[in-house]
C-alpha cells in the first residue's frame, strides 16, 4: 500500500488506540513511527516513542522504532544500540534480526551482518523483507560474484529485480547490466508499489545522476519512509555533493543548520 494511503490510517488507528488507553505502549509506538518516518513530524514522533518507552520500557517495537528515528538523525550508534536491544526483547523476531543485520551495515560492520544474517535465516528459512542485506554485506567485502547470487536467490520472493544487485553490479563495471536492471525496476513499479529509492539507488551507482534525483522525488511524493534515509544508501553516495541531495533532505526536515 503506498505510504500517503498507509499512514494517515495508521496515525488515526493509533490516535483511536491512545484515546482508549492512554498507557498503551503500542499506540505510542505507532503513532511515533507514522509522524517521524511517514510525515517528518520529528519532535512528535520521538515524544510519542519516549513515551511508549516510558510506559513500558521493555517494549521491543519502541526500540525498534526508536533505532529508526535514531538512524534518521545520523545517530548510528544509537541506532544499533536500539535495535539490538528490540530483537533482546523478542529473540524470535525474524523481523527485528533482518534490521539488525541493516544495523551493523549502518555502523560498518559487514562481518556482524552476516553473523546475525544466519540467526534471521535460522529463525524464517529463506526470509526476504525489501533486498538481500546479505547480498549487501557481501558486496561491502567486495565479494561481487557471492553477493549476485544473494540477490538473485532474493528475487523470486521479492518478484522484481533486486537493486542490491544492480548496485553491485555497477560496482563491477558491469554498468550496461546494472542500467538494463534498472529499467526492469521502472517497469515493475508501474505495476506495483514499491520503495522508489531502490531504482533512485541503481541510477545513482550507476553515475546517472538525473534518473536518480527523478526518482528520489516520486520517493519523496509518495512520503516513502525510506526518503529519511538516503545517507544511508551505498548507491546514492555519489549524489551527496550535490546541491539537490541536500534539497531533499531539507524536504524531510534532516538538513542540519
Amino acid at each position: 500500500m503506498p505510504p500517503l494511503e498507509a499512514a494517515p490510517r495508521a496515525a488515526e488507528a493509533a490516535e483511536r488506540a491512545i484515546e482508549l488507553d492512554p498507557t498503551l505502549a503500542e499506540g505510542h509506538t505507532t503513532l511515533g513511527f507514522v509522524r517521524s518516518l511517514y510525515q517528518w513530524r520529528w519532535d512528535e514522533g520521538r515524544r510519542e516513542i519516549e513515551r511508549a518507552l516510558e510506559v513500558n520500557p521493555n517494549h521491543a517495537e519502541a526500540h525498534f522504532s526508536y533505532g529508526w528515528y535514531q538512524a534518521a538523525m545520523e545517530d548510528y550508534k544509537g541506532g544499533l544500540a536500539s535495535m539490538k536491544r528490540a530483537f533482546e526483547l523478542d529473540p524470535l523476531s525474524a523481523n527485528y534480526s533482518f534490521h539488525l543485520e541493516w544495523a551493523y551495515l549502518w555502523t560498518g560492520q559487514p562481518n556482524a551482518a552476516i553473523r546475525q544474517h544466519d540467526t534471521t535465516e535460522e529463525l524464517a528459512p529463506g526470509m526476504v523483507c525489501i533486498d538481500s542485506l546479505l547480498g549487501q554485506a557481501l558486496s561491502e567485502q567486495g565479494r561481487y560474484e557471492e553477493a549476485i547470487e544473494a540477490f538473485e536467490t532474493a528475487e523470486p520472493t521479492l518478484g522484481r529485480p533486486s537493486c542490491g544487485k544492480g548496485v553491485t553490479l555497477a560496482r563491477m563495471g558491469r554498468t550496461d547490466e546494472a542500467l538494463q536492471l534498472a529499467r526492469k525496476l521502472e517497469e515493475a513499479f508501474d505495476d506495483e508499489y514499491f520503495i522508489p529509492e531502490f531504482i533512485a539507488e541503481v541510477y545513482g551507482a550507476c553515475g546517472e545522476k538525473d534518473r536518480a534525483f527523478f526518482w528520489l522525488e516520486r520517493g519523496l511524493e509518495a512520503h516513502s519512509p525510506a526518503a529519511t534515509c538516503i545517507r544511508l544508501w551505498k548507491g546514492l553516495e555519489t549524489l551527496q555533493d550535490d546541491p539537490r541531495f541536500q534539497e531533499n533532505l531539507r524536504r524531510v526536515g534532516l538538513l542540519k543548520p
